[in-house]
């Protein structure tokens, strides 16, 4: 939320000499903690079937990860389903960070489903 993480954009603006700061999942987009996270059109197809998948409203993946966090909290469930909602998507915006992370480190590209495959099987304690 406080865009501090090491995206080409942030790092750029850190100094560091990087010539290209596109997202390296797209392409479409300069690489932004929110761009990576929520506005990537990867990123809109796995938060599409969690959100099918826990059954909550789609996640407006326009606005920014504070509002993220606020409609999450909004969701009028019990709190034991809240707590699960909250550690889905959770979980859901790491497997996004580290499906960069694998592209740019590695060259590896996780397919949708199995991003989408990796978030479910995650164990979720409430």
């Amino acid at each position: 939320m406080l865009d501090r993480i090491a995206t080409a954009v942030t790092l750029r603006n850190r100094g560091v000499n990087i010539p290209k700061v596109v997202c390296k999942i797209c392409g479409a987009a300069d690489e932004t903690a929110v761009h990576i996270l929520l506005q990537c059109n990867y990123a809109k197809r796995v938060w599409e079937e969690i959100t099918n998948w826990i059954k909550i409203p789609i996640i407006d993946t326009d606005g920014d990860l504070k509002k993220l966090m606020k409609d999450i909290n909004d969701i009028q469930r019990n709190w034991k389903i809240k707590k699960v909602i909250h550690a889905v998507t959770i979980q859901t915006l790491w497997s996004l960070w580290r499906a960069r992370n694998d592209k740019v480190f590695k060259g590896k590209h996780e397919g949708l489903q199995i991003i989408v495959e990796d978030i479910k099987e995650l164990p979720t304690k409430v």
